[in-house]
């Protein structure tokens, strides 16, 4: 029997689920970008078996995607008449842990099983599993997987655990391996049980690394200690990077975003365990990896039951590998003979040479044969010849400038993008990324029915102080206030936006009208310890008005009903005297 387990983050969100097949519009949908419906999956007609799949975090995240990609390629290679149907939920614990969530979570989940009899429920990484082992009577009669990598866990109930063997010996050995020479080698990873596990092993390890080679552990720090650390460490030195969800602190990120901030700043090369940090295109070395998409095809096989205790170690070798990216080899000057045999090297341009040798060695033919029969023709031959080096000299040249040139358009693009989004005059974002962001957070809270807030602010009597002090001390004094505003906020989910003119828009996921209200309080407050003057005001400085509204959305209902709601909120702040916040307060109807 497969055993074992991963430790991974907090606790769950609710998602609509997916299924391998379906038989009408209500069944479950294969496609992972298919519209979620809070309606309960409809039993299939016939025989076949339901099983349910619940991921920790999101479908954002790229180990989850790789895994749900081998699972339904293997899904998917069944034949339609024994192929389960697979239902999917997301639990999102990176971004809403807690109690609350779960409990949201839990009455969502029984809602919309009740009239699906599951044959078997599997649990990827912690979050999922220790909710599947503190309810032991969810699901009855269903079989129940808890899949993980490396952490042991209790089991509870009828569980099977399936181990996704993890070594993060092995990931240490091959960066060794591949730098002999490094004299110290970093191994990053959070204080977590996960973390924990990991560091007891690479210790245990330590003494198999060279002598000169010094191991060190960092796994307390902030988000930007880390990427500051990184940026200064010595020549000759290595990096091997687990997953960290959350610092020292309790601020949680992605994984793949601080990779993505560490990988811009670090001064030594990035190593990793698990293939989809390859895949990203981020800059890492690689190493001896983890493959996402054949765990998720060992986990398909457990439920489809053909994955058997014979098999089990040959299905677990395929799930591992060394593999690196032929970029970041020739960006820190690893050279080929530093690689396992059995490498995969990706990204690897072929030399025009050696996709041409064959057209090149009939070309010469040719020329030596002409040279033989037409020796009158030696002279033309050898100027040819000439030609078709500079020709060649001038391919060389005209692909590296096609190169450069494509690399200058994609970095105008991403700078463009980025553009189209932003406020020029604030720098903050702009109405158009405002639509965007209302609109998704508006989905999630209506799937996790966490309240939304909102705060709507106007500058107090901004067209006196555009009249009496000019426009460019107008743009100014709007920089400030997108400034202040900016400042109060403190998680990396919060938005805060230019709606318009004057007025500016605070979002704030899983967070109630008196928290936001305390938030607009702050940003009040310190505005108006700027003393921006202003003498037309009966304040005497700029000062702003704040309407805050809160909503978990209903069905039918639109984000719009937020924003109209924080507007009258604001109305009111301004015929109370202005300078103040005023929390609105919602219809009973």
């Amino acid at each position: 029997m497969l055993r074992s387990a991963l430790v991974a983050v907090a606790l769950v969100v609710f998602d609509a689920p997916v299924a391998a097949s379906a038989s009408n519009g209500s069944a479950p949908s294969s496609q992972a970008s298919a519209p979620r419906s809070t309606a309960a999956p409809t039993p299939p007609s016939g025989a076949k078996r339901n099983v349910l799949v619940i991921y920790t975090l999101d479908d954002r995240a790229p180990w989850q995607a790789g895994i749900r990609a081998g699972l339904h390629a293997r899904i998917e290679q069944t034949p339609p008449a024994t192929r389960p149907v697979v239902y999917e939920e997301w639990l999102d614990a990176s971004r809403l842990p807690g109690q609350q969530a779960e409990a949201a979570f839990l009455a969502l989940l029984a809602g919309r099983y009740a009239g699906v009899k599951l044959d078997a429920v599997a649990a990827e990484s912690e979050a999922a599993i220790n909710l599947l082992n503190r309810h032991p009577d969810l699901f009855p009669g269903a079989k129940r997987y808890l899949v993980g990598t490396s952490v042991k866990v209790d089991v509870v109930g009828n569980a099977d655990v399936v181990r996704l063997e993890e070594d993060p010996v092995g990931a240490l050995q091959s960066l060794s391996g591949v730098l002999p020479e490094a004299r110290k080698i970093v191994v990053i990873v959070g204080r977590t049980p996960y973390g924990n596990a990991i560091v007891a092993k690479v210790r245990a390890a330590a003494s198999s690394l060279p002598a000169h080679t010094v191991l060190e552990i960092w796994d307390e720090f902030t988000f930007d200690e880390l990427v500051q650390r990184s940026s200064q460490l010595p020549p000759k030195s290595a990096i091997l990077w687990f997953p960290v969800f959350a610092d020292k602190t309790g601020a949680r990120k992605l994984p793949v975003e601080t990779l993505r901030a560490l990988l811009a700043k670090a001064s030594a090369p990035v190593f990793s365990h698990h293939d989809v940090n390859l895949g990203l295109g981020l800059g890492v070395v690689g190493g001896y990896m983890l493959s996402a998409k054949q765990s998720g095809d060992l986990i398909a096989q457990v439920l489809l039951g053909s994955a058997s205790s014979a098999a089990e170690t040959a299905l677990h070798a395929r799930t591992k590998g060394h593999f690196f990216d032929d970029r970041a080899l020739q960006r820190w000057g690893i050279g080929d003979q530093n690689l396992p045999p059995e490498s995969v090297i990706l990204n690897r341009t072929v030399p025009v040479w050696v996709t041409y040798r064959w057209h090149i060695a009939a070309a010469m033919l040719a020329i030596v044969l002409q040279a033989i029969l037409i020796a009158a023709l030696v002279r033309n031959l050898r100027q040819r010849k000439q030609a078709m080096r500079a020709l060649a000299l001038e391919r060389e040249t005209l692909e590296r400038r096609v190169s450069e040139r494509t690399v200058e358009l994609r970095q105008t693009n991403e700078k463009l993008a980025q553009l189209s989004v932003t406020d020029a005059l604030t720098g903050v974002a702009n109405r158009r990324r405002f639509d965007e962001v209302l609109d998704g957070e508006w989905q999630r809270a209506y799937r996790s029915g966490q309240p939304l807030a909102l705060g709507l602010v106007d500058v107090d009597h901004f067209k006196k102080f555009n009249d009496h002090h000019g426009h460019q001390a107008g743009d100014e004094c709007l920089r400030q206030v997108a400034k202040a505003l900016q400042g109060t906020v403190r998680r990396g989910s919060d938005l805060v936006a230019r709606y318009g003119g004057e007025e500016f828009v605070l979002i704030c996921a899983a967070t109630s009208a008196e928290t936001a209200a305390t938030l607009a309080r702050s940003f009040c407050k310190a505005l108006q310890e700027m003393a921006i003057a202003h003498p037309t005001s009966s304040f005497g400085v700029v000062t702003a008005s704040v309407g805050v509204a809160a909503l978990v959305p209903l069905a039918g209902q639109s984000p719009q009903a937020l924003v109209e709601l924080a507007d009258k909120a604001l109305y009111e702040a301004k015929a109370q005297g202005r300078n103040r916040v005023v929390i609105a307060q919602p219809d009973p109807t």
